[in-house]
Protein backbone atom coordinates (compact mmCIF):
# COMPACT_ATOMS: atom_id res chain seq x y z
CA UNK A 1 0.00 0.00 0.00
CA UNK A 2 2.84 2.36 0.86
CA UNK A 3 4.39 1.43 -2.49
CA UNK A 4 1.26 2.64 -4.29
CA UNK A 5 1.12 5.81 -2.20
CA UNK A 6 4.67 6.63 -3.24
CA UNK A 7 3.81 6.48 -6.94
CA UNK A 8 0.60 8.42 -6.38
CA UNK A 9 2.53 11.19 -4.65
CA UNK A 10 5.05 11.24 -7.51
CA UNK A 11 2.25 11.42 -10.07
CA UNK A 12 0.59 14.28 -8.17
CA UNK A 13 3.90 16.14 -7.94
CA UNK A 14 4.52 15.59 -11.66
CA UNK A 15 1.05 16.90 -12.47
CA UNK A 16 1.63 20.09 -10.46
CA UNK A 17 5.01 20.58 -12.16
CA UNK A 18 3.34 20.11 -15.55
CA UNK A 19 0.71 22.75 -14.74
CA UNK A 20 3.32 25.24 -13.51
CA UNK A 21 5.60 24.73 -16.50
CA UNK A 22 2.73 24.92 -18.99
CA UNK A 23 1.45 28.14 -17.43
CA UNK A 24 4.95 29.63 -17.44
CA UNK A 25 5.34 28.67 -21.10
CA UNK A 26 1.99 30.25 -21.95
CA UNK A 27 2.99 33.51 -20.25
CA UNK A 28 6.34 33.54 -22.04
CA UNK A 29 4.60 32.96 -25.37
CA UNK A 30 2.20 35.80 -24.64
CA UNK A 31 5.14 38.08 -23.74
CA UNK A 32 6.91 37.16 -26.99
CA UNK A 33 3.78 37.94 -29.02
CA UNK A 34 3.44 41.28 -27.23
CA UNK A 35 7.13 42.11 -27.82
CA UNK A 36 6.64 41.46 -31.55
CA UNK A 37 3.68 43.90 -31.47
CA UNK A 38 1.37 41.12 -32.68
CA UNK A 39 -0.90 40.95 -29.67
CA UNK A 40 -3.87 42.68 -31.31
CA UNK A 41 -3.17 42.73 -35.06
CA UNK A 42 -0.76 40.51 -37.02
CA UNK A 43 -0.21 38.72 -40.31
CA UNK A 44 0.02 34.92 -40.57
CA UNK A 45 0.65 33.36 -43.98
CA UNK A 46 -0.32 36.66 -45.64
CA UNK A 47 -3.64 36.64 -43.77
CA UNK A 48 -4.61 39.43 -41.42
CA UNK A 49 -5.41 38.13 -37.94
CA UNK A 50 -6.70 40.34 -35.14
CA UNK A 51 -7.84 39.87 -31.57
CA UNK A 52 -11.56 40.05 -30.85
CA UNK A 53 -10.66 42.74 -28.33
CA UNK A 54 -10.20 45.02 -31.35
CA UNK A 55 -13.94 44.56 -31.93
CA UNK A 56 -14.63 45.43 -28.30
CA UNK A 57 -12.55 48.61 -28.46
CA UNK A 58 -14.02 49.54 -31.83
CA UNK A 59 -17.54 49.09 -30.39
CA UNK A 60 -16.68 51.60 -27.69
CA UNK A 61 -15.36 54.01 -30.29
CA UNK A 62 -18.63 53.82 -32.23
CA UNK A 63 -20.50 54.72 -29.04
CA UNK A 64 -18.30 57.78 -28.54
CA UNK A 65 -18.63 58.90 -32.18
CA UNK A 66 -21.40 60.67 -34.10
CA UNK A 67 -22.09 57.35 -35.87
CA UNK A 68 -23.64 55.76 -32.79
CA UNK A 69 -27.05 55.58 -34.50
CA UNK A 70 -25.52 53.32 -37.20
CA UNK A 71 -23.90 50.65 -35.01
CA UNK A 72 -25.41 47.78 -37.05
CA UNK A 73 -24.84 49.35 -40.47
CA UNK A 74 -22.37 47.07 -42.29
CA UNK A 75 -20.83 49.92 -44.33
CA UNK A 76 -20.30 52.13 -41.27
CA UNK A 77 -18.85 49.18 -39.37
CA UNK A 78 -16.40 48.36 -42.16
CA UNK A 79 -15.21 51.97 -42.61
CA UNK A 80 -14.75 52.64 -38.90
CA UNK A 81 -13.02 49.30 -38.33
CA UNK A 82 -10.51 49.90 -41.12
CA UNK A 83 -9.71 53.33 -39.65
CA UNK A 84 -8.92 51.67 -36.33
CA UNK A 85 -6.57 49.00 -37.74
CA UNK A 86 -4.94 51.22 -40.43
CA UNK A 87 -2.64 50.74 -42.30
CA UNK A 88 -4.05 47.19 -42.26
CA UNK A 89 -7.29 46.68 -44.16
CA UNK A 90 -10.12 44.14 -44.34
CA UNK A 91 -12.81 43.66 -47.00
CA UNK A 92 -15.32 42.10 -44.61
CA UNK A 93 -15.93 43.29 -41.10
CA UNK A 94 -16.08 40.69 -38.33
CA UNK A 95 -19.68 40.57 -37.22
CA UNK A 96 -20.54 41.95 -33.78
CA UNK A 97 -23.20 39.59 -32.50
CA UNK A 98 -23.78 41.52 -29.30
CA UNK A 99 -26.79 43.67 -28.37
CA UNK A 100 -26.59 47.47 -27.94
CA UNK A 101 -25.69 47.11 -24.23
CA UNK A 102 -22.37 45.66 -25.31
CA UNK A 103 -21.46 48.86 -27.16
CA UNK A 104 -22.46 50.83 -24.08
CA UNK A 105 -20.27 48.79 -21.71
CA UNK A 106 -17.27 48.99 -24.05
CA UNK A 107 -17.28 52.81 -24.22
CA UNK A 108 -15.22 53.44 -21.01
CA UNK A 109 -12.25 51.52 -22.46
CA UNK A 110 -11.70 54.17 -25.10
CA UNK A 111 -10.27 56.58 -22.51
CA UNK A 112 -7.05 54.52 -22.86
CA UNK A 113 -5.00 53.74 -25.97
CA UNK A 114 -5.96 50.33 -27.31
CA UNK A 115 -2.82 48.51 -26.06
CA UNK A 116 -3.21 49.81 -22.50
CA UNK A 117 -6.95 49.16 -22.65
CA UNK A 118 -6.25 45.53 -23.54
CA UNK A 119 -3.89 45.10 -20.57
CA UNK A 120 -6.47 46.65 -18.23
CA UNK A 121 -9.19 44.45 -19.74
CA UNK A 122 -7.14 41.28 -19.12
CA UNK A 123 -6.08 42.24 -15.59
CA UNK A 124 -9.58 43.16 -14.40
CA UNK A 125 -11.40 40.25 -16.05
CA UNK A 126 -8.94 37.60 -14.85
CA UNK A 127 -8.85 39.13 -11.38
CA UNK A 128 -12.65 39.10 -11.10
CA UNK A 129 -12.85 35.56 -12.50
CA UNK A 130 -10.26 34.23 -10.04
CA UNK A 131 -12.00 36.03 -7.19
CA UNK A 132 -15.35 34.49 -8.13
CA UNK A 133 -13.97 30.96 -8.40
CA UNK A 134 -11.94 31.17 -5.19
CA UNK A 135 -14.98 32.51 -3.31
CA UNK A 136 -17.14 29.64 -4.56
CA UNK A 137 -14.50 27.09 -3.56
CA UNK A 138 -14.04 28.64 -0.13
CA UNK A 139 -17.81 28.81 0.34
CA UNK A 140 -18.19 25.03 -0.10
CA UNK A 141 -15.97 24.39 2.94
CA UNK A 142 -14.54 21.28 1.26
CA UNK A 143 -11.12 22.56 0.26
CA UNK A 144 -7.94 23.70 1.93
CA UNK A 145 -6.08 26.77 0.68
CA UNK A 146 -3.58 24.49 -1.07
CA UNK A 147 -6.36 22.66 -2.89
CA UNK A 148 -7.97 25.96 -3.92
CA UNK A 149 -4.61 27.14 -5.27
CA UNK A 150 -4.24 23.88 -7.24
CA UNK A 151 -7.75 24.26 -8.67
CA UNK A 152 -7.08 27.84 -9.80
CA UNK A 153 -3.74 26.82 -11.31
CA UNK A 154 -5.49 24.11 -13.33
CA UNK A 155 -8.12 26.61 -14.51
CA UNK A 156 -5.42 29.01 -15.70
CA UNK A 157 -3.80 26.18 -17.68
CA UNK A 158 -7.14 25.14 -19.17
CA UNK A 159 -6.92 26.00 -22.88
CA UNK A 160 -10.12 28.13 -22.95
CA UNK A 161 -8.51 30.42 -20.35
CA UNK A 162 -5.54 30.96 -22.65
CA UNK A 163 -7.73 31.38 -25.73
CA UNK A 164 -9.89 33.94 -23.94
CA UNK A 165 -6.87 36.18 -23.44
CA UNK A 166 -5.20 35.47 -26.77
CA UNK A 167 -8.43 36.11 -28.67
CA UNK A 168 -9.58 39.01 -26.49
CA UNK A 169 -12.84 37.32 -25.62
CA UNK A 170 -15.30 37.80 -22.72
CA UNK A 171 -15.23 34.34 -21.08
CA UNK A 172 -13.42 35.52 -17.91
CA UNK A 173 -16.07 38.23 -17.48
CA UNK A 174 -18.82 35.63 -17.92
CA UNK A 175 -17.16 33.39 -15.32
CA UNK A 176 -17.11 36.30 -12.88
CA UNK A 177 -20.79 37.07 -13.52
CA UNK A 178 -21.81 33.41 -13.20
CA UNK A 179 -19.87 33.02 -9.96
CA UNK A 180 -21.36 36.21 -8.53
CA UNK A 181 -24.86 35.03 -9.48
CA UNK A 182 -24.31 31.66 -7.76
CA UNK A 183 -23.05 33.31 -4.58
CA UNK A 184 -25.85 35.91 -4.53
CA UNK A 185 -28.42 33.18 -5.18
CA UNK A 186 -27.20 31.04 -2.30
CA UNK A 187 -27.21 34.03 0.06
CA UNK A 188 -30.65 35.14 -1.20
CA UNK A 189 -29.43 38.54 -2.41
CA UNK A 190 -32.29 38.80 -4.88
CA UNK A 191 -31.62 42.37 -6.01
CA UNK A 192 -28.02 41.49 -6.87
CA UNK A 193 -29.21 38.38 -8.72
CA UNK A 194 -31.64 40.55 -10.67
CA UNK A 195 -28.92 43.06 -11.58
CA UNK A 196 -26.64 40.25 -12.80
CA UNK A 197 -29.50 38.74 -14.80
CA UNK A 198 -30.01 42.11 -16.51
CA UNK A 199 -26.28 42.55 -17.22
CA UNK A 200 -26.11 39.02 -18.65
CA UNK A 201 -28.15 40.21 -21.65
CA UNK A 202 -24.83 41.46 -23.02
CA UNK A 203 -24.33 37.73 -23.78
CA UNK A 204 -27.99 36.95 -24.44
CA UNK A 205 -27.42 33.26 -25.13
CA UNK A 206 -26.82 32.77 -21.39
CA UNK A 207 -29.65 34.91 -20.03
CA UNK A 208 -32.36 32.19 -20.28
CA UNK A 209 -30.20 29.85 -18.21
CA UNK A 210 -30.01 32.38 -15.41
CA UNK A 211 -33.74 33.05 -15.68
CA UNK A 212 -34.76 29.38 -15.45
CA UNK A 213 -33.56 29.02 -11.82
CA UNK A 214 -35.69 32.03 -10.94
CA UNK A 215 -38.77 30.47 -12.54
CA UNK A 216 -38.10 26.98 -11.18
CA UNK A 217 -37.52 28.22 -7.62
CA UNK A 218 -40.23 30.93 -7.94
CA UNK A 219 -37.95 33.71 -6.73
CA UNK A 220 -40.12 36.49 -8.18
CA UNK A 221 -38.20 39.29 -6.48
CA UNK A 222 -35.24 38.43 -8.72
CA UNK A 223 -37.37 38.85 -11.84
CA UNK A 224 -38.74 42.17 -10.63
CA UNK A 225 -35.22 43.47 -9.95
CA UNK A 226 -34.03 42.14 -13.33
CA UNK A 227 -36.89 43.86 -15.13
CA UNK A 228 -36.05 47.15 -13.43
CA UNK A 229 -32.33 47.05 -14.26
CA UNK A 230 -33.02 45.84 -17.82
CA UNK A 231 -35.42 48.73 -18.34
CA UNK A 232 -32.70 51.13 -17.23
CA UNK A 233 -30.19 49.57 -19.66
CA UNK A 234 -32.63 49.54 -22.56
CA UNK A 235 -33.67 53.11 -21.84
CA UNK A 236 -30.04 54.24 -21.93
CA UNK A 237 -29.48 52.35 -25.19
CA UNK A 238 -32.56 53.91 -26.80
CA UNK A 239 -31.34 57.37 -25.83
CA UNK A 240 -27.82 56.75 -27.14
CA UNK A 241 -28.34 54.48 -30.17
CA UNK A 242 -31.97 55.08 -31.11
CA UNK A 243 -35.04 52.87 -30.92
CA UNK A 244 -34.40 51.18 -34.29
CA UNK A 245 -31.08 49.66 -33.15
CA UNK A 246 -32.61 48.28 -29.95
CA UNK A 247 -35.81 46.87 -31.47
CA UNK A 248 -34.08 45.71 -34.65
CA UNK A 249 -31.25 43.81 -32.94
CA UNK A 250 -32.89 40.32 -33.13
CA UNK A 251 -33.47 40.62 -36.90
CA UNK A 252 -29.91 41.89 -37.40
CA UNK A 253 -28.56 38.89 -35.46
CA UNK A 254 -30.50 36.35 -37.52
CA UNK A 255 -29.35 38.03 -40.73
CA UNK A 256 -25.70 38.25 -39.64
CA UNK A 257 -25.54 34.53 -38.72
CA UNK A 258 -26.05 33.54 -42.37
CA UNK A 259 -24.94 36.63 -44.33
CA UNK A 260 -21.88 36.66 -46.61
CA UNK A 261 -21.37 40.36 -45.80
CA UNK A 262 -19.72 39.48 -42.48
CA UNK A 263 -16.70 37.44 -41.48
CA UNK A 264 -16.17 35.62 -38.20
CA UNK A 265 -19.23 33.33 -38.17
CA UNK A 266 -17.95 29.74 -37.76
CA UNK A 267 -20.79 27.47 -36.59
CA UNK A 268 -18.80 24.35 -37.47
CA UNK A 269 -16.22 25.28 -34.81
CA UNK A 270 -18.73 25.59 -31.98
CA UNK A 271 -18.62 23.14 -29.08
CA UNK A 272 -22.36 22.73 -28.81
CA UNK A 273 -25.01 20.70 -30.56
CA UNK A 274 -24.96 23.26 -33.36
CA UNK A 275 -21.26 22.58 -33.97
CA UNK A 276 -21.86 18.83 -34.22
CA UNK A 277 -24.79 19.22 -36.61
CA UNK A 278 -22.93 21.78 -38.76
CA UNK A 279 -20.45 19.10 -39.78
CA UNK A 280 -23.23 17.13 -41.49
CA UNK A 281 -26.13 19.46 -42.29
CA UNK A 282 -26.61 22.86 -43.99
CA UNK A 283 -27.07 25.92 -41.78
CA UNK A 284 -30.62 26.41 -43.05
CA UNK A 285 -31.46 23.21 -41.17
CA UNK A 286 -28.99 23.42 -38.31
CA UNK A 287 -30.03 26.78 -36.87
CA UNK A 288 -33.75 25.94 -36.46
CA UNK A 289 -32.87 22.53 -34.98
CA UNK A 290 -30.49 24.27 -32.56
CA UNK A 291 -33.26 26.56 -31.36
CA UNK A 292 -35.54 23.56 -30.87
CA UNK A 293 -32.80 21.93 -28.78
CA UNK A 294 -32.51 25.18 -26.83
CA UNK A 295 -36.16 24.74 -25.87
CA UNK A 296 -35.11 21.50 -24.12
CA UNK A 297 -33.57 23.73 -21.46
CA UNK A 298 -37.07 23.94 -20.01
CA UNK A 299 -36.24 20.60 -18.39
CA UNK A 300 -34.10 22.66 -16.01
CA UNK A 301 -37.32 23.91 -14.46
CA UNK A 302 -37.73 20.43 -12.97
CA UNK A 303 -34.12 20.52 -11.73
CA UNK A 304 -34.61 23.86 -10.01
CA UNK A 305 -38.00 22.95 -8.60
CA UNK A 306 -36.43 19.82 -7.08
CA UNK A 307 -33.45 21.81 -5.78
CA UNK A 308 -35.66 24.43 -4.13
CA UNK A 309 -37.82 21.80 -2.42
CA UNK A 310 -35.16 19.22 -1.60
CA UNK A 311 -31.93 18.95 0.35
CA UNK A 312 -29.43 21.84 0.29
CA UNK A 313 -26.86 19.64 -1.44
CA UNK A 314 -29.04 19.74 -4.58
CA UNK A 315 -28.49 23.49 -5.07
CA UNK A 316 -24.83 23.45 -6.25
CA UNK A 317 -25.62 20.55 -8.55
CA UNK A 318 -28.54 22.43 -10.04
CA UNK A 319 -26.18 25.35 -10.69
CA UNK A 320 -23.52 23.09 -12.20
CA UNK A 321 -26.01 21.33 -14.48
CA UNK A 322 -27.37 24.68 -15.64
CA UNK A 323 -23.87 25.78 -16.69
CA UNK A 324 -23.13 22.57 -18.62
CA UNK A 325 -26.60 22.52 -20.19
CA UNK A 326 -25.98 26.07 -21.47
CA UNK A 327 -22.75 24.95 -23.15
CA UNK A 328 -24.38 21.92 -24.80
CA UNK A 329 -27.59 23.37 -26.27
CA UNK A 330 -26.75 27.04 -26.89
CA UNK A 331 -26.61 27.89 -30.60
CA UNK A 332 -23.55 30.10 -30.07
CA UNK A 333 -20.81 28.49 -27.94
CA UNK A 334 -17.13 28.55 -28.90
CA UNK A 335 -14.32 26.66 -27.22
CA UNK A 336 -13.26 29.60 -25.05
CA UNK A 337 -16.77 29.60 -23.55
CA UNK A 338 -15.90 26.24 -21.97
CA UNK A 339 -14.08 28.28 -19.33
CA UNK A 340 -17.53 28.32 -17.69
CA UNK A 341 -16.95 24.68 -16.77
CA UNK A 342 -14.70 25.99 -14.00
CA UNK A 343 -17.82 27.35 -12.29
CA UNK A 344 -19.57 23.97 -12.51
CA UNK A 345 -16.43 22.29 -11.18
CA UNK A 346 -16.06 24.72 -8.29
CA UNK A 347 -19.65 24.13 -7.24
CA UNK A 348 -19.76 20.34 -7.46
CA UNK A 349 -16.36 18.62 -7.31
CA UNK A 350 -16.19 16.40 -4.22
CA UNK A 351 -12.40 16.12 -4.58
CA UNK A 352 -9.53 17.57 -6.61
CA UNK A 353 -7.63 14.26 -6.35
CA UNK A 354 -7.99 12.16 -9.50
CA UNK A 355 -6.98 8.98 -7.63
CA UNK A 356 -9.86 9.56 -5.23
CA UNK A 357 -12.20 10.48 -8.10
CA UNK A 358 -11.88 7.10 -9.84
CA UNK A 359 -13.15 5.39 -6.68
CA UNK A 360 -16.26 7.53 -6.25
CA UNK A 361 -19.71 6.01 -6.24
CA UNK A 362 -22.04 6.03 -8.07
CA UNK A 363 -20.51 5.76 -11.53
CA UNK A 364 -22.23 8.97 -12.68
CA UNK A 365 -20.38 10.97 -10.00
CA UNK A 366 -17.11 9.24 -10.93
CA UNK A 367 -17.53 10.17 -14.62
CA UNK A 368 -18.50 13.79 -13.82
CA UNK A 369 -15.58 14.32 -11.43
CA UNK A 370 -12.96 12.54 -13.53
CA UNK A 371 -13.89 14.42 -16.71
CA UNK A 372 -13.69 17.81 -15.02
CA UNK A 373 -10.34 16.98 -13.42
CA UNK A 374 -8.91 15.72 -16.72
CA UNK A 375 -10.06 18.73 -18.74
CA UNK A 376 -6.83 20.79 -18.30
CA UNK A 377 -4.62 17.94 -19.59
CA UNK A 378 -7.05 17.07 -22.39
CA UNK A 379 -7.14 20.70 -23.47
CA UNK A 380 -3.34 20.88 -23.54
CA UNK A 381 -3.31 17.81 -25.77
CA UNK A 382 -5.80 19.52 -28.08
CA UNK A 383 -3.56 22.61 -28.20
CA UNK A 384 -0.59 20.49 -29.35
CA UNK A 385 -2.72 18.76 -31.98
CA UNK A 386 -4.39 21.98 -33.07
CA UNK A 387 -1.67 24.62 -32.98
CA UNK A 388 1.69 22.83 -33.01
CA UNK A 389 1.04 20.07 -35.54
CA UNK A 390 -1.51 22.15 -37.50
CA UNK A 391 -3.87 19.19 -37.76
CA UNK A 392 -7.04 21.17 -37.14
CA UNK A 393 -9.45 22.20 -39.86
CA UNK A 394 -12.86 23.83 -39.98
CA UNK A 395 -14.40 20.46 -40.84
CA UNK A 396 -13.00 18.85 -37.68
CA UNK A 397 -15.46 18.01 -34.93
CA UNK A 398 -14.35 19.46 -31.63
CA UNK A 399 -14.09 16.53 -29.19
CA UNK A 400 -15.12 18.80 -26.33
CA UNK A 401 -18.63 18.95 -27.79
CA UNK A 402 -18.91 15.22 -27.05
CA UNK A 403 -17.19 15.55 -23.67
CA UNK A 404 -19.63 18.26 -22.60
CA UNK A 405 -22.53 16.05 -23.65
CA UNK A 406 -21.17 13.10 -21.59
CA UNK A 407 -20.62 15.46 -18.70
CA UNK A 408 -24.22 16.66 -18.89
CA UNK A 409 -25.66 13.13 -18.98
CA UNK A 410 -23.57 11.97 -16.03
CA UNK A 411 -24.53 15.08 -14.08
CA UNK A 412 -28.23 14.51 -14.71
CA UNK A 413 -27.97 10.88 -13.58
CA UNK A 414 -26.20 11.87 -10.38
CA UNK A 415 -28.63 14.70 -9.66
CA UNK A 416 -31.49 12.24 -10.07
CA UNK A 417 -29.90 9.86 -7.56
CA UNK A 418 -29.36 12.75 -5.13
CA UNK A 419 -32.96 13.83 -5.52
CA UNK A 420 -34.24 10.31 -4.86
CA UNK A 421 -32.10 9.96 -1.74
CA UNK A 422 -33.33 13.36 -0.54
CA UNK A 423 -36.97 12.27 -0.97
CA UNK A 424 -36.30 8.96 0.80
CA UNK A 425 -34.54 10.77 3.63
CA UNK A 426 -37.48 13.11 4.11
CA UNK A 427 -39.87 10.15 4.14
CA UNK A 428 -37.85 8.43 6.87
CA UNK A 429 -37.78 11.61 8.96
CA UNK A 430 -41.54 11.98 8.62
CA UNK A 431 -42.09 8.35 9.64
CA UNK A 432 -39.91 8.77 12.70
Amino acid sequence: MKHLDKYRNLAAFGYICFLVLWLAGSLLLLARIAAANELLVSFHDQTLVFSDFVNCYWSGQLTMSNLRHEIYNATVQLDSFNRLIAPAHVDKVCVIQYPPMFFLFMAPMTVLPINLAFLAWCAVSIGLGIWGLSTILHDTGRYSMRQIALFLLAVCVFLPAWMTIRMGQLAWWVVALAAAFCLAWKRRRDVICGAILAISTVKPQYTPFLALPVLGAQRWKVLIAAAFFEAVLLGACILIYGLDNVVGYPSFLMHAESSSVYAGVHPEKMVSLRGLLSSFLPQSVVLPVSFVALAASLSLLWVWHAASKGDKQLLPWAMGLTVVFALVVNPHVHFYDCLLLSVAAGLTLPTVNLFAAVKLQPVSLRVWTSLLLLYPILSCGLFVYWDVFRQWSESSINPFAFLNLFLLLSGFYYFRSLQKSSVVGKGIDAAV
